[in-house]
């Protein structure tokens, strides 16, 4: 009697073991975040660039200011997602003030690149 109870733990452990061993398995998939290129340069027309964003996580865009909000003369969108993307980087004009320049953080869970947006400035300066 003794011996088939232990026998029925054992087939028991194994049973389990069975069914959680698959998942334990799983390979770990390096996770990559790039983006070209890492500088964006408008004129003072400002306009429209596209950000070439290759991902095989999901990533989110941080405007990298003190106060963390956005600025009303650029729009960036998407601002988050899950693998490759072409980003859209829109400016407005900037016929009347000085240079300006703006820095993104593109992070996954692990990794974190900056994206620079450069703005120059009108001819009214």
């Amino acid at each position: 009697m003794r011996k088939s109870s232990l026998f029925g733990i054992l087939l028991a452990v194994l049973a389990a073991l069975a069914v959680t061993l698959p998942s334990a398995c799983e390979k770990y998939v390096l996770p990559e975040l790039s983006f070209s290129p890492d500088t964006l340069i408008f004129t003072a027309a400002g306009g429209t660039q596209t950000l070439q964003l290759r991902s095989n996580v999901e990533w989110e865009a941080e405007i990298n200011r003190s106060d963390d909000t956005w600025v009303e003369w650029i729009i960036f969108k998407p601002t988050f997602g899950d693998g490759d993307c072409d980003v859209e980087v829109t400016l407005a004009d900037n016929t009347t003030g000085p240079l300006r320049s703006l820095s993104f953080d593109i992070k996954s869970e692990t990794l974190k690149h900056t994206l620079t947006i450069i703005q120059e400035g009108g001819s009214d300066n």
